[in-house]
């Protein structure tokens, strides 16, 4: 079997070999990439015109700018800022209250677009039969708009409210909703000399277990809710100390009344009798003069704040955002608005520090790190002890000899490039062994001689013309970003063969495993053979033996 699987060694091996050439590829495609950022950075005007930004009150604004933004003192006044909006819904006791949604359902309107919970958007769930507040919340949220809603204890552990609110700021991102029932309307007259206050109240429908208290009483929606009439005929035609017992005992007040009275007695008013098919009903205050306004105690919505526009004036000119962050009014800054400010708030861009040193060091590293990795992966046994994967195959990574061929070029810069430098006059050495070192004194006296300037006015390397130059040839071979390019299809091919070679490598296995078991059945028989000729062997040596015996006797 050592004789038979020879042929399955070699494979393993080129397999092996095969494996570690599709690696060695992938790490000096790596290499080329970070190499490739770093010639982006050195290329970028932007990279050599980083700016300082100062303000005088950061309570008011801030503002950072990026490499490029137009330098200059600006004057910026916040006038307004941006807001959401955002509603209140007060009057629970408890995160499971019911609340009262009208028939056509709860709408909720955000950035112009209306989402119903009778007919909700693909996917959403339409609200149940009486839902309680958190299931309300619950609804809104999973719409996943820029809307939230939250049920939020207040003052003790029996008083919630409901919030909704946008969370996008601007008139364009305005939040609305439509279908909530809040409780009864009450339209007052005050009382004079003389005359008694009245109170005409409109009453609303109500969910199951919803409760509504009014003039002292609490009515409580019985197990199928209350409609607005139900709700009507229950308050109607009450006098000063009716008690929520007897009442419910005089009118025959249950379930199929719309519900009960459930605590409280009548307090310093009476109501006129109930219409039939009306849903409002006159109060009157028992005393005369102004006397304490009749209330109901169900739900209160209120919009705490509203959806405005951030405005601002920046030198004379006015500018309106639906965002506190702005980034497109001063070239290159963003501010960011805290405040309204009374006065102008100056903000300075100047030109921040010299990077030419970092971006120049970044690229040097980078270009040695693939240099190197490239001189390691071709090493053969002339140059050094440990030869490479491509010792015997150099050309395979032949486009690295091209990369440092444009790159010794030098770079061409200006609008039309017509203005060159060479690499040595920046402050890069090209040492012998094929790597980069920086040269601190040559750099100085380029700096001096206003290398940034230079470089802000745009940089090529290995510059032919625009398509022909060294970060085309780098893009041709890896992509813009890393992905595609012809050494991807280099490796792309490599990966088809090494998938090939695995295919074979079953077939030898699968061959290997027959030859294995045809040679242990060929030794099984021939070990039962020699078995049975020893047998035989042993009987013919006693037959022998026993025919001797007898001669001699």
């Amino acid at each position: 079997m050592q004789t038979e699987n020879k042929p399955l060694d070699a494979l393993n091996k080129k397999i092996e070999q095969q494996n570690l050439v599709i690696s060695d590829l992938g790490t000096i495609k790596s290499k080329i990439a970070t190499f490739q950022d770093a010639l982006k950075d050195f290329e970028n005007p932007n990279s050599y015109n980083s700016v300082d930004v100062s303000y005088p009150d950061k309570t008011v604004l801030t503002a950072t700018g990026s490499n490029g933004a137009l330098l200059g003192n600006f004057s910026v006044t916040v006038n307004t800022l941006a807001k959401a909006d955002t509603w209140s819904i007060s009057g629970f006791t408890a995160t499971t209250n019911t609340i009262g949604i009208a028939a056509g359902g709860f709408s909720l309107t955000v950035a112009g677009t209306t989402y119903n919970s009778n007919s909700p958007p693909t996917g959403i769930s339409a609200l149940g039969a009486n839902p309680t507040v958190t299931d309300l919340a619950n609804w809104i949220n999973s719409l996943g708009v820029d809307a939230a809603a939250a049920v939020v204890k207040t003052t003790d552990s029996s008083s919630y409210v409901l919030q909704i609110y946008g969370t996008k700021t601007g008139t364009a991102n305005a939040v609305s909703y439509a279908g909530i029932t809040t409780g009864p309307t009450i339209s007052k007259t005050d009382g004079a000399a003389g005359t008694s206050e009245t109170a005409a109240v409109t009453f609303t429908a109500l969910n199951a277990g919803q409760r509504l208290t009014l003039a002292g009483l609490t009515f409580t929606a019985g197990s199928s809710g209350a409609t607005a009439e139900q709700v009507a005929s229950a308050f109607g035609g009450l006098a000063d100390g009716d008690s929520a017992t007897s009442l419910n005992t005089s009118k025959t007040l249950g379930t199929a009344a719309g519900g009960t009275f459930t605590a409280g007695t009548v307090s310093g008013w009476s109501s006129s009798a109930y219409s039939s098919g009306s849903a409002v009903i006159t109060f009157t205050a028992s005393t005369t003069g102004n006397v304490t306004d009749l209330s109901g105690s169900f739900l209160t919505a209120a919009q705490t704040t509203t959806a405005t526009d951030s405005q601002i004036t920046v030198n004379s000119t006015s500018f309106v955002r639906s965002s506190n962050v702005i980034s497109d009014v001063i070239d290159g800054v963003t501010l960011n608005l805290f405040n309204t400010s009374a006065t102008a708030q100056m903000i300075n861009v100047s030109r921040g520090s010299d990077t030419s040193e970092t971006v120049i060091k970044k690229m040097i590293d980078t270009y040695n790190d693939l240099v190197t990795t490239h001189k390691t992966m071709t090493a053969n046994a002339y140059n050094s002890d440990k030869p490479g994967t491509f010792a015997n195959d150099p050309t395979t990574l032949a486009f690295i000899n091209e990369i440092k061929a444009r790159f010794a070029k030098g770079i061409n810069y200006g609008s039309a490039m017509t203005n060159s430098l060479s690499i040595a006059s920046m402050g890069i050495d090209l040492q012998i062994d094929g790597v980069l070192k920086f040269n601190a004194l040559t750099f100085l006296d380029a700096k001096a001689a206003g290398l940034q300037d230079k470089l802000a006015q745009g940089v090529t390397v290995g510059y032919v013309n625009s398509t022909n130059n060294l970060k085309e040839y780098i893009n041709d071979l890896i992509g813009l970003t890393g992905g595609g390019g012809s050494l991807t299809e280099v490796i792309t091919t490599e990966k088809e063969q090494i998938g090939d070679l695995y295919k074979r490598q079953i077939l030898l296995q699968d061959k290997l495993v027959k030859v294995q078991n045809t040679l242990i059945n060929q030794y099984s028989a021939l070990n039962s053979l020699l078995y049975q000729l020893s047998v035989t062997s042993n009987s013919l040596t006693s037959a022998l033996d026993a025919l001797s015996n007898n001669n001699k006797s």
